[in-house]
């Protein structure tokens, strides 16, 4: 397959060390395939910054009001990891800490959550079913941070994609997984949250009382959270990088490219254009 491609284009780094691997020109020496690193995206004009969405009346219920609300939206399936999330949120529930940890979603770890959940008391562990796609920014705008997690495993083979809605709705990342994953370059580049490694427990309930206290921190990250949507996870930003290297890739009218050229029109139509940019995610 390698000795077929022309461009290899990969959702974060850690994904480019693990299919260079099966280059066949892996460790002689000689040329690498080119690669270019473009993470997956949102649609900018789903998340404008004037956004407003309607009060989530799902949560009144819930009495989140008045509690730090950190939300995980999504599936919870096997290249997700939770026991550092809930040992920390036994420590922060038994110190009395108003914060609130709100699952919203499914998958195969959900009933793992439960039991633990159910076997050690965690009043502020909150879990719910998915919810409409068209609900979930105003379950966002409830919420006060974001937690992603991938088992160290999941490196360079899942890339969450629930980074980038979170972004884009500002809210600050709390990450428990892997350096060099997708999430953990965008905290390191935008500074847009906390990248914490499987078993720190102490670090992910030090950095919640933090957020949870400190409004100009909240406030910062929040800032620095939408700024990255902005300038990186958003459709603006990275479909013109696909334009950028298909137009290399395609040649262009007049040039020979065998018995079936492409046409230019859609050759060269900006990949925003065409209806296959939803299969290339």
């Amino acid at each position: 397959l390698f000795r077929r491609m022309d461009h290899l284009i990969c959702l974060d780094h850690a994904m480019v060390e693990l299919l260079e691997q099966y280059s066949p020109h892996a460790g002689n020496g000689q040329p690498v395939l080119p690669v270019t690193v473009i993470p997956n995206w949102e649609d900018l004009t789903l998340f404008p910054r004037s956004m407003n969405p309607p009060a989530w009346t799902g949560g009144q219920p819930l009495e989140l009001d008045g509690n730090f609300v950190v939300l995980y939206l999504g599936n919870t399936g096997i290249g997700h990891g939770f026991d550092t999330v809930l040992d920390a949120a036994e420590q922060l529930h038994k110190a009395g800490d108003r914060v609130r940890f709100l699952f919203m979603g499914g998958g195969n770890r959900w009933r793992e959550i439960e039991k633990e959940k159910a076997r050690r008391g965690l009043d502020n562990v909150i879990l719910r079913d998915y919810v409409a796609k068209e609900l979930t920014p105003a379950v966002m705008a409830a919420a006060d941070a974001a937690l992603i997690t991938l088992r160290d495993e999941g490196l360079g083979v899942n890339s969450p994609s629930k980074l980038h809605a979170n972004l884009a709705m500002g809210l600050p990342v709390m990450y428990v997984g892997p350096q060099g994953s997708n999430v953990d370059e965008a905290i390191c580049r935008f500074g847009c949250g906390m990248s914490l490694r499987h078993g720190d427990v102490e670090s992910v309930v030090r950095f919640m009382r933090q957020l949870a206290t400190s409004q100009a921190l909240h406030a910062d990250l929040r800032a620095r959270a939408r700024r990255a949507f902005d300038e990186a996870y958003c459709d603006a930003k990275t479909l013109p990088q696909f334009d950028r290297i298909f137009a290399e890739l395609v040649p262009v009218s007049g040039e020979s490219c065998g018995e079936n050229p492409p046409q230019p029109d859609s050759a060269l139509m900006p990949l925003r254009d065409r209806q296959t940019a939803c299969q290339i995610r």
